[in-house]
Parts: C-alpha cells; sequence; structure tokens
C-alpha cells in the first residue's frame, strides 16, 4: 500500500511549484528595489527602475504598446476612452503626449500595433473591438462581452483576443475585420460574428481572460480572473494545422477540431494580471 501511495503521489505533482521566500532574513536592506527573484528561490540583481518626473497623462492607464519607434509608445487611457501616443526622453525623463484617437468606450485595456501602422483595439465596459487606421476608427463590431482584455498577434493576418464576462478567446482575421465597417450594437450570433471575422475558439469556467501570451510550441497560455488560474490553449484551438503552419492559419478552425484548455495552476481569489513565457517553456 505504501508503495501505491507512493506512485500516486509522484505521479500527481504539480506542473507550477510554490517557493516561500523569507524577505526579511534573505534581504539585508528590507528593500526589493533592484532585486528579482528566480524560480529556485534566489534572489538576483534585478531592473533599475526611474521614475518619470512628468504628471501622468491619464487618470487610468491600461496597457503600453511598442511602435517601430523605440522611443515612441501607445497608451490606453481611461475614463475618457483615449488612445495617446507618448514620446519619452530619457536624458531628461520627460516625455510629451499626442492625442491619436477618442473611442467611444471608456476604458481602453488593450492596444496591437499592426505591421502596416494600424491599431487594434479592445475596450470595457460594451467588449468593443475597433481597427484604427491614420488616426481614425476603421471598423468596430461589438462582442458578446463586457471586456476585451489583451490582444495577441499569430500573423500579419491573425490576432487573438481575451475577454471578459465571460472568458472567451476569439481569433480575429484581419483583412476581414477591416471590411466590418462601424457597427454599434452587440452582435450574439456566432454566424455574422464570423462575416465579420471573428470567431470563438475557447473559454473557460472562470469570469475573464486578462491575459494571453504565445509560448515557443506554438500553445497560448492565458491567466484568468477572479480565480487566478493559468491556461493553455493547444493550437488546435485556432489553428486546424496540428503543426500550427502560417499558411495554415489563417483558415477558420472547424468547431470538431477545437480541444479545451488544460490547467497550469489552479487558485483562488487571484487576478492573473501578466504573463513572461521563457525560451526553455518556463512561464513566470
Amino acid at each position: 500500500a505504501c508503495l501505491v501511495l507512493t506512485a500516486v503521489n509522484t505521479v500527481a505533482e504539480p506542473l507550477s511549484k510554490k517557493t516561500e521566500i523569507d524577505f526579511f532574513r534573505d534581504v539585508p536592506s528590507r528593500n526589493l528595489m533592484g532585486l528579482a527573484t528566480r524560480s529556485d528561490g534566489r534572489l538576483v540583481a534585478g531592473p533599475t527602475l526611474s521614475e518619470v518626473s512628468v504628471d501622468p497623462p491619464a487618470a487610468l492607464m491600461w496597457c503600453l504598446e511598442p511602435t517601430a519607434d523605440s522611443a515612441r509608445w501607445l497608451i490606453g487611457t481611461g475614463p475618457e476612452g483615449m488612445v495617446l501616443e507618448v514620446i519619452f526622453n530619457p536624458v531628461t525623463a520627460t516625455y510629451a503626449t499626442r492625442d491619436v484617437v477618442k473611442l467611444d468606450d471608456p476604458q481602453v485595456f488593450a492596444l496591437k500595433r499592426l505591421a502596416d501602422g494600424s491599431i487594434l483595439a479592445g475596450t470595457s465596459p460594451r467588449g468593443a473591438l475597433y481597427l484604427i487606421r491614420d488616426d481614425k476608427p476603421l471598423a468596430r463590431v461589438v462582442l458578446p462581452v463586457d471586456s476585451i482584455f489583451d490582444l495577441l498577434l499569430l500573423d500579419q493576418d491573425t490576432a487573438l483576443a481575451s475577454t471578459g464576462n465571460p472568458a472567451r478567446l476569439y481569433r480575429i482575421d484581419l483583412m476581414v475585420f477591416a471590411g466590418a465597417g462601424l457597427i454599434a450594437d452587440k452582435i450574439s450570433d456566432p454566424e455574422i460574428l464570423a462575416g465579420h471575422g471573428i470567431t470563438l475558439v475557447g473559454e473557460v469556467r472562470d469570469r475573464n481572460l486578462r491575459r494571453i501570451v504565445r509560448l515557443p510550441d506554438g500553445r497560448v497560455a492565458a491567466g484568468s480572473a477572479p480565480k487566478g488560474n493559468v491556461y493553455v490553449f493547444p493550437r488546435a484551438a485556432y489553428s486546424p494545422d496540428p503543426a500550427g503552419s502560417p499558411a495554415a492559419s489563417t483558415a477558420t478552425p472547424d468547431a470538431s477540431a477545437r480541444a479545451g484548455p488544460i490547467i497550469l495552476q489552479e487558485n483562488s481569489d487571484a487576478e492573473v494580471t501578466d504573463l513572461l513565457p521563457q525560451p526553455n517553456g518556463d512561464l513566470y
């Protein structure tokens, strides 16, 4: 019986581990500035942070998106629904801002800059998906959700959107979506959404999917709230080709080929607000 129990416990070990660190003992200065923790619990030198000595450009800043120019960044803000461009000056630690566009929804939770300079934006509380080109909304579709929390580019023609209430994963054909026009009403019919290039490819039993990232093997990891779980969606969920080839990634996935997500880590009363994949497959 002991041998059987030992074998069961060995097989059932979790994929993630928790390391407790006594900062009072391990950090002599009692100060975490400039320190980071490794997965094995060791403390190492971390990034040095410098506070920007300028008032924030908005009351709420939800997301920060780089552009082709390393000194320019896009910021999604609230509660005015503004997308701003920030030009940072590292010498003086100051920045200038430019209003890019004002959207109809008050909170801009997600931004993604496309290869042609267009901007994909996700908003709340109506759950609207925008395509912004030349500083003007070109396309707008309101999904059957309350919020779009994150956007992930798979290739130049395909993106994923993670949503909240309910927690879903949508696939976006960017070329089709660009021709959708500015639609004011919320769309619940899956066929109508698919006609505008938006397809439901996954969902989880939590309220929100807060963050999505692509792992080195092509799968997509997602963090949820308010449970705080970490999920992994297989490539079959959003690509009909098991190899995940770019040529096949633009096709609409067959619903019968969808595979449910795997739970990597299960929590309670938590929010996974950021995920950082490593080349070796680790996930912070």
